[in-house]
């Protein structure tokens, strides 16, 4: 699952991966559920009830058996509304997603709703089917049915506050990831997301209260930590700042918010072999951070590293060059949802600069729309991810490890 962990505010492309996937959670909604299983509406007893029941309960059966065609198998005859007809379109609906079939998924979910509009766990489902092949309005629309249909439930404000983060939109991430945290508190990505979305909108006076909040809940988390490590730095406090990014990298060396924070307050005090080395491991972890990228390229200069600053400048501008191919493509991904070679051009774009988390999802988004699509394949071949026979075994590796368990 994408992390909220960091802070990519420097980077121009912040918004292509919500563009391009829809955000990270997209995965894990149709999975698993995500979010507090507390926070989900009791199944009413169908078991005597006569109608599609019988059927959708075989069908929910097999599904947490992981049988999804024996599932689909037991709704596939239902064809027209009646009781228990939504339900059994959702059924279909996930079982065909588990078959490595999301765009029949996506019809399917669409005709659960229409049968029954009262299922809230269907709307999450649609809205990640939605996010997943770049239909980010859509999936926006129902993240908020969501919320109407399930107002205790945590995850459609979390997933909210993931898209707006991914899309730069930093005061709406800030409100969703609140929203989340209100119906439960324990959720650490949207503490941690709230934070973050806090200070990338410059809203530092409105974020003391909640780094206090967080300092006191998760007291040795790091990243908690490097967040506030940087908060008292951007309110000017520097032996604060310090303290924190130490406590943050004893416990996380690589923390990058904590590492950020060190090289400044080195930078700002002439220490700059320490800058340098810190900007750096910073670089190497996430080589298009335009910030880090100049402030290295500054510190080589100072340090008379003449050729090595020109090598870092370059980086910076094929980086800030690669963030605007990438904005432009986002946005024809917006407008042209249904062509995988966008989302394979994106995919190529993020892992000619390192990031192969990101190439590795836009490879998966490509195979969505077409599971045949031979240049995403050929893409997860070079990132080490070998693709089964068939076209839904590849889909099925490239997303690994977003499924959790099964949907209700």
């Amino acid at each position: 699952m994408w992390s909220l962990t960091r802070s990519d505010n420097l980077i121009v492309g912040i918004m292509t991966l919500a563009l391009a996937l829809g955000g990270a959670g997209a995965v894990y909604l149709i999975s698993s559920g995500g979010g507090s299983s507390s926070a989900r509406p009791e199944a009413p007893d169908r078991s005597e009830q006569g109608g599609n029941w019988p059927s959708v309960i075989r069908g929910r059966r097999f599904l947490e058996q992981g049988r999804p065609d024996r599932a689909l198998s037991s709704v596939m005859h239902i064809r027209e509304n009646g009781p228990g007809a939504g339900e059994a379109m959702t059924v279909a609906g996930i079982a065909l997603f588990r078959l490595g079939q999301p765009i029949a998924a996506r019809q399917a979910l669409e005709v659960a709703l229409h049968f029954q509009p009262n299922q809230p766990e269907t709307v999450l489902a649609l809205a990640s089917l939605y996010l997943m092949t770049g239909d980010t309005p859509r999936g926006l629309i129902q993240l908020q049915k969501a919320a109407t249909l399930a107002p205790d439930d945590p995850r459609p404000w979390l997933e909210m506050g993931r898209i707006h983060h991914d899309l730069g939109e930093s005061v709406r991430a800030a409100t969703a990831f609140r929203k989340a945290l209100d119906r439960d508190p324990d959720l650490v990505e949207a503490r941690i997301g709230e934070l973050t979305s806090l200070l990338n909108s410059a809203q530092v006076e409105e974020a003391t209260p909640r780094i206090a909040e967080a300092l006191a809940r998760l007291p040795e988390d790091p990243n908690v930590l490097g967040l506030a490590a940087r908060h008292a730095f951007e309110l000017g406090d520097q032996p604060r700042a310090a303290e924190f990014s130490s406590a943050s990298l004893a416990l996380d060396p690589d923390n990058v918010e904590a590492l950020l924070v060190r090289a400044r307050l080195s930078h700002a005090s002439d220490r700059l072999e320490e800058a340098l080395a810190d900007l750096e491991r910073v670089t190497a972890l996430r080589p298009n951070n335009l910030g880090a990228l100049q402030l290295l390229g500054t510190v080589q200069t100072r340090l008379g590293r003449a050729e090595e600053a020109a090598r870092t400048m370059t980086r910076h501008g094929q980086a800030h060059e690669r963030a605007l191919r990438m904005n432009e493509l986002a946005m024809e991904i917006a407008s042209r949802p249904d062509d995988p070679g966008l989302r394979w051009q994106m995919g190529k774009l993020a892992q000619e600069g390192g990031s192969t988390v990101l190439a590795r999802r836009c490879y998966a988004a490509a195979l969505m729309l077409d599971p045949n699509y031979r240049p995403a394949l050929d893409g997860l071949a070079s990132l080490g991810i070998d693709p089964e026979e068939t076209p839904s075994g590849a889909f099925a590796s490239a997303l690994d490890g977003g499924a959790t368990g099964p949907l209700p």
